[in-house]
């Protein structure tokens, strides 16, 4: 193994073994996060295995900051970012604080790497400097501090104070951890942002005002989902499924055949929205003639949407690349059959999730299933067309994953309507 180097020379081989180890163990915890193939439990795993390499990190004190304070600012990876971080956030100085907060301010690369350290930093000395950051100058800084704050109820105040900030991404990073509080934004005074020539502001813009169930921003992702630049298109397509309607699958139809680089999520979305017509639209993909191994991935991702709507299990080709016309054609007319069944079978119902009509009990279900590929998705359709309190983010650390499972069992079993809210305000409207 050659030595890693920082500012000042090459890390120590005791020192760098546990700054690889807890560097590889975070990039495989964040992918494992939206993994089809990890099981409930395995990210809490990683978690722990990580935290020994972290912990022997601590231990080496100021010694273990001197060699990893070049990551900070100038990381080969995020997990390298991370470790970094994190040792600063754990030293018994001001100055690793500083440096942190130096490279916060200044928009480093893999700067998503330090947050997730502060995110992740749950004790009280985490708390102290998220608390420490949310006022500062900078509003970088700021911005990090909001980010951090999502889910953390010792933090109302000062989310409360960066809801008013001038900065918007400040402003807006503040309201997306209000809604984790269960606290509702003022979303007129942001909608503006929908506009700004700054795509990265807008997306964001976009993303926090559909969860806060701003008409302005969902009528754009429904109306205009195809054409909107590729990072507002990213966050659209997590949320587009919220809508539910056959303006969402339009919509989102419309993306998987004009946008080829979202095709993948586009399809996923389908899978998420789970309604009669999404489904055949996703049947389309799965059935239609095998050209080569290029159409591969739009089909894995067809059925890989499926799968999470029905909970049938489709075989694969064994080898995509190597995948011959008659081979797929084989397991096109098996795929057909097998969704065929499933409706013959099925009773009716708007929407559907993991074989089960779609309804408040089986979306709590859905969230601790193994394998699942977007549990973010599943809470958001919680807490905007069931009204759950719940909330959840995917970047906390295990232990919330299982307390947003133990909270969501207790709500859908007290009693939670299984109608969505539309559904029940039409049905309101009717007898009215």
């Amino acid at each position: 193994m050659s030595p890693r180097r920082y500012a000042f020379g090459p890390i120590p081989s005791m020192l760098a073994g546990h700054v690889e180890e807890a560097s590889f163990l975070y990039e495989h915890r964040r992918r494992s996060c939206r993994s089809s193939q990890a099981p409930w439990g395995f990210t809490g795993a990683l978690e722990r295995r990580m935290e020994r390499h972290l912990e022997a990190l601590r231990v080496a004190g100021f010694a273990a900051f001197r060699a990893t304070r070049g990551f900070l600012t100038d990381a080969e990876t995020a997990g390298d970012a991370f470790v970094a971080a994190t040792v600063a956030l754990r030293g018994d100085s001001i100055e690793p604080l500083e440096a942190l907060g130096n490279a916060l301010a200044e928009g480093v690369p893999f700067r998503g790497a330090l947050v997730d350290a502060l995110h992740l930093a749950g004790d009280e000395r985490g708390l102290e400097w998220r608390t420490q950051f949310a006022p500062a100058p900078r509003p970088l800084l700021r911005a990090a501090a909001m980010r951090a704050a999502r889910h953390e109820p010792a933090m109302a105040s000062a989310i409360r104070r960066g809801l008013g900030d001038a900065d918007p991404h400040v402003a807006l990073e503040a309201a997306r951890a209000a809604l984790t509080l269960g606290e509702a934004p003022q979303v007129a005074a942001l909608e503006r942002h929908l506009d700004s020539d700054d795509t990265a502001l807008a997306a964001q813009a976009l993303d926090v005002l559909a969860r806060a169930g701003s008409r302005a921003a969902r009528e754009r992702i429904e109306r205009q989902c195809a054409t909107l630049p590729d990072a507002s298109l990213a966050r659209a397509l997590r949320l587009v499924h919220v809508l539910g309607g056959s303006g969402a699958v339009t919509a989102t139809q419309r993306v998987a055949r004009e946008r080829p680089a979202h095709a993948t999520e586009a399809l996923l979305a389908l899978g998420a929205i789970g309604s009669e017509s999404a489904l055949r639209a996703l049947e389309e993909h799965v059935v239609r003639p095998w050209e080569g191994p290029d159409d591969w991935p739009r089909a894995e991702a067809a059925l890989r949407a499926l799968e999470w709507a029905s909970a049938l299990v489709f075989a694969r080709p064994r080898d995509p690349d190597e995948c011959t016309p008659a081979e797929a054609g084989g397991l096109a007319r098996e795929w057909s059959a097998a969704i065929a069944a499933w409706r013959d079978e099925r009773e009716p119902a708007e929407r559907w999730r993991r074989g089960q009509p779609l309804s408040a009990g089986s979306l709590a279900t859905d969230f601790a299933v193994d394998g699942h590929p977007d549990r973010e998705r599943t809470l958001l359709e919680l807490q905007v067309a069931h009204g759950s309190p719940v909330s959840f983010d995917v970047r906390g650390p295990f232990a919330h994953w299982e307390q947003v499972a133990h909270e969501l069992s207790e709500w859908s079993g007290a009693g939670a309507s299984s109608e969505p809210r539309a559904t029940r305000a039409r049905r309101a409207k009717g007898r009215s």
